[in-house]
């Protein structure tokens, strides 16, 4: 595509799912889909859950002080 009228980034759950809704409700738009994988649920598959470095980084601008909150503490006291 050199020119698309609507990008989406990460073909994860939530990629996917926007976009499958996206073309339901107009079939006529054009989507494109972009990962940074070769194929789709690599990064799923890879046992990455999140990637917390960005997350922090935006509740930090949001919310000073976040990670000393007592739901904060015990959020981040649970391993997955």
């Amino acid at each position: 595509y050199n020119k698309v009228q609507v990008l989406i980034v990460g073909a994860g759950p939530a990629g996917l799912a926007n976009a499958i809704q996206l073309k339901v409700l107009k079939p006529h738009i054009d989507v494109c889909v972009i990962d940074k994988s070769a194929d789709l649920g690599n990064h799923n598959l890879s046992g990455a859950v999140l990637e917390a470095e960005p997350l922090h980084t935006l509740l930090d601008s949001a919310t000073p002080g976040w990670q000393d909150s007592e739901l904060a503490k015990d959020v981040l006291a649970k391993k997955v």
